[in-house]
């Protein structure tokens, strides 16, 4: 018995069908958290991308308003004496008179030798732009009446640098994820196979119980029908030994259908809807059958319905 049970359970999980619902699955639901990391992934880097440099354009514009407050230059020295320091540590700000260098704050990217280029745009707005590998942001002010311009400059290598990191790490962070995710998905989708392999083994062991019970029988009817038409000159009466043998199994069979019919009828209990009828009515609907089999059998069938008000 120990046997066929493990022979069953092979043949249950070698079951194709089985083997690729689980794989679907598995798959479904591997691609189902795919697609949301990929979505979360992309919302976090396009929030991050369009905040990443908002607070670098803020201190550019406060670096002009600052400025605004100073007094005007009366003559290009005043700019070594009254021109306010950067109030951000990593702005770059860069003066000129016409297209004459006039100042330029120390700083470890440009110098008198090496300048940004950096044109004028009206109305002013934000420039991004690279200068030998590193990434800037700037913003250029003119004083018309005096003939100054102003460039404001500010380094964002950092800021690159932390929005690649977090590109990497996400991709990272998503690719181990979903393989986690396939893996546990994976396991998930045999357990919950698990439930449908135990019944198609008990379908499969049923099916076979119920295949060796009317074997028998059969096997019984098909010997004795071969030994009576081998003899047909015989009388009856001398097979009524394999006849009587011959009606018990077929009362066998009788049986065995009705439970396998009851069996097959549990699942639907709960759907059944019970309803009133008329007897008188159901007798009516299948005495006529009756009433023509008993006349064959030169019987009489008789039917006592309920009396009606």
């Amino acid at each position: 018995m120990c046997l066929k049970k493990g022979v069953i359970q092979k043949m249950a999980t070698a079951n194709p069908l089985i083997r690729k619902t689980s794989h679907k699955i598995w798959l479904f639901n591997t691609l189902i958290v795919s697609f949301v990391l990929i979505c979360f992934s992309v919302v976090v880097l396009g929030i991050y991308n369009a905040t990443l440099f908002n607070s670098t354009d803020r201190q550019l514009f406060e670096q002009i308003v600052q400025l605004e407050k100073k007094p005007d230059f009366e003559t290009p020295k005043d700019i070594f004496d009254k021109m306010p320091p950067p109030i951000f540590r990593n702005m770059i700000v860069v003066v000129y008179l016409g297209d004459e260098l006039q100042y330029i704050n120390p700083n470890p990217f440009f110098n008198e030798d090496l300048l940004p280029d950096l044109a004028y745009h009206d109305p002013i707005s934000i420039q991004a732009f690279t200068y030998d590998g590193s990434y800037y942001r700037g913003v250029v002010v003119k004083d018309l009446r005096r003939g100054y311009t102003y460039k404001f400059i500010s380094n964002v290598d950092n800021l690159i640098h932390a929005m690649r990191n977090l590109q990497g790490s996400l991709l990272i962070s998503s690719i181990l994820l979903i393989l986690f995710s396939s893996l546990v998905g994976y396991f998930m989708a045999k357990r919950a196979m698990k439930p449908i392999e135990r019944n198609y083994s008990e379908q499969v062991r049923f099916v076979q119980d119920a295949s060796h019970e009317m074997r028998t029988p059969l096997a019984v009817l098909q010997g004795k029908l071969e030994l009576i038409s081998k003899s047909q000159t015989d009388a009856v009466e001398t097979h009524l030994s394999s006849l009587s043998q011959m009606m018990t199994e077929i009362k066998n069979l009788e049986k065995l259908t009705n439970d396998l019919l009851q069996l097959s009828k549990l699942d639907l209990v709960s759907l059944i809807n019970p309803t009133e009828v008329q007897v008188n009515e159901f007798l009516d609907d299948f005495s006529t059958y009756y009433e023509d089999l008993a006349e064959f059998q030169e019987k009489q069938f008789k039917i006592e319905k309920l009396p009606t008000d």
